[in-house]
């Protein structure tokens, strides 16, 4: 996956992909994409616990997280074309939104985005390549986006209450401006009615174990998935919250280092089950609603191949000091490995690609994090390029 930032970078891009033999899935979210209008955010949420309509106190942070499609989509598309014409053997997929639900699109958006985008390249003669969209976990099911905008507007109330509390001459007031969790926005914003848009050729979802393990939001997650019955290793998620979990893996605790062979075998156990039901499930949801609406696309897995939620945390979350790098690379190389073993389920022969990220150590502004990247885990970027045919792009 490639983000596209202009015509130059893409042409560099893809001149990379030709000499290596190599098909790219773009991402041209960051060329099509927009901030959403300020008049197009709603304020308003509702109480999870009491139902009561709430209003928010705080504007939107910048820059605007939510997402719209540019009125200009059109325009921008043609510019690519002469450069996808000359690189067509090299473009698999174009994405044209990232985690779209989440992020305020609604499905009637991305299906006259996708009619745009298709027309455009049909007239170019680029039938060939297909048009890909990335959910936020199984944000396309009705009932798991509205526990989640549950989870968001808990969380905008949480800010809410202790921010008219502040008083005006509080420090704090600037940092719950400007530093809190786009959570905040999102409450009440991101699209909840699901469904899978048309005329998308490719559907994928990320559903990250740093992102199960460290965002508050999905907490209360594990009973949804153990409701819907689908994974048997959900069963071992019965009763639990991910706070729950957390207690239980060795590395989520206070004091020394737990690193004896029975203690990372019992995380790998919790890891192995906790993979199956949250993939399994949602892959299994997302062909029920493709054969429902007849939708004849294909299916590609992204998995994590980054440290950032398998590293040494404290009680509360907090990193702790003194990382053991040969460890956390040992935990990496297990979820890559629990992402192999997924693909080779009979069942799971729809599924064409496995994807992961292959980069360096970064920063992340949105999250406000280290991440680690596979770059610098020898035996995970071994492993990862190790994967032969329906395997990693």
């Amino acid at each position: 996956m490639v983000n596209v930032y202009g015509v130059d970078n893409l042409q560099k891009n893809l001149e990379l992909a030709r000499k290596n033999h190599l098909r790219l899935y773009l991402d041209m979210g960051p060329e099509i994409g927009i901030p959403r209008p300020h008049d197009k955010i709603s304020m308003d949420y509702t109480d999870p616990k009491s139902g009561e309509a709430r209003k928010k106190i705080l504007e939107p942070l910048s820059p605007i997280k939510l997402r719209a499609f540019s009125p200009n989509l059109k325009k921008i598309i043609v510019q690519f074309i002469p450069l996808l014409k000359e690189y067509e053997n090299s473009v698999s997929v174009i994405f044209l939104a990232d985690e779209p639900y989440l992020n305020g699109l609604t499905k009637l958006e991305l299906e006259n985005s996708a009619r745009i985008v298709r027309k455009a390249l049909d007239q170019a003669g680029l039938q060939k390549i297909k048009l890909g969209v990335n959910f936020a976990s199984a944000m396309f099911d009705p009932s798991f986006a509205h526990i989640m905008n549950d989870s968001f507007s808990e969380y905008a109330k949480t800010i809410d209450t202790f921010y008219v509390k502040l008083k005006s001459d509080d420090p704090s007031r600037k940092i719950y401006q400007t530093a809190r969790l786009t959570t905040y926005d999102q409450a009440g914003n991101s699209y909840l009615a699901g469904g899978l848009p048309r005329g998308f050729d490719v559907y994928t979802f990320d559903a990250y174990l740093s992102t199960f393990l460290l965002d508050s939001s999905y907490n209360t997650i594990l009973e949804w998935f153990v409701s819907k019955k689908i994974e048997p290793s959900c069963n071992t998620f019965v009763g639990m919250t991910m706070k729950d979990l957390k207690e239980k893996l060795t590395f989520f605790r206070d004091g020394p280092l737990h690193d004896t062979e029975e203690d990372l075998d019992k995380d790998k156990k919790l890891l192995n089950d906790l993979y199956t039901c949250r993939i399994g499930t949602i892959v299994h949801l997302l062909r029920e609603q493709m054969a429902r609406n007849s939708l004849h696309a294909q299916i590609t897995l992204i998995s994590e191949s980054s440290n950032n939620g398998v590293m040494e945390f404290d009680s509360h979350d907090q990193r702790e000091e003194g990382q053991p790098p040969k460890l956390i690379e040992r935990r990496v190389l297990e979820e890559v490995e629990r992402a192999q073993s997924f693909m080779k389920r009979p069942e799971n022969h729809d599924i064409k690609d496995l994807m992961f990220f292959l980069f360096n150590n970064e920063y992340d502004k949105q999250i406000k994090m280290n991440i680690g990247g596979v770059a610098n885990m020898p035996a995970v970027l071994t492993s990862i390029y190790a994967m032969k045919g329906n395997q990693a792009h």
